[in-house]
């Protein structure tokens, strides 16, 4: 139940699956808690849970790499406007796919913590006439293969060389 901050769990339950330790602590412990909490506050991109004034359980949002579909909106520090179809591009399972605003893009990529690595990369061959496209399209291709580097912050990837930021996207919406 929820009033405002005022926070209420009860009825909890849970599946009777033997888990493995750390897990069976863990479990035991969230169990142990979430019944006495009291309030919850939210800060940024972290929920916290209260039991009186004491904080005992905190939640932060991961932002994920794959699996979404990641806007263009800035290549080479230059904002990304198109009349067309928004350029994008989707990471999954160490492929990437995406579209330029005239060409798909495909290809691999390599990720280890922060590190990222676009390889293979490829394109196919459309003319395109719009204005601006060409100028998006190869500053896509040509920050995808230097590239070395992200971030997520606030649902923006940074895709960055160094301390050069290459490109911004944004989670699009589904």
């Amino acid at each position: 139940e929820q009033d405002g901050a005022k926070v209420a769990f009860s009825g909890i339950v849970s599946t009777m699956l033997a888990c493995k330790e750390p897990l069976a602590s863990t479990e035991s412990r969230f169990q142990g808690v979430i019944t006495k909490v009291t309030s919850a506050a939210t800060s940024d991109d972290k929920l916290t849970l209260f039991a009186g004034k004491a904080a005992v359980l905190e939640f932060v949002e991961r932002a994920t790499l794959e699996d979404v579909r990641w806007s263009v909106t800035e290549v080479g520090g230059r904002k990304v406007n198109t009349s067309g179809d928004v350029p994008y591009i989707q990471l999954s399972k160490a492929a990437i796919s995406g579209f330029s605003g005239c060409n798909q893009i495909f290809g691999k990529f390599e990720r280890s913590g922060a590190t990222l690595r676009f390889l293979d990369l490829g394109m196919t061959k459309m003319a395109c006439t719009e204005d601006g496209i060409i100028e998006i399209e190869t500053g896509m291709m040509n920050a995808l293969k230097k590239a070395d580097r992200y971030a997520i912050k606030d649902g923006v990837l940074v895709i960055s060389s160094g301390p050069s930021v290459l490109m911004k996207l944004n989670a699009a919406a589904n």
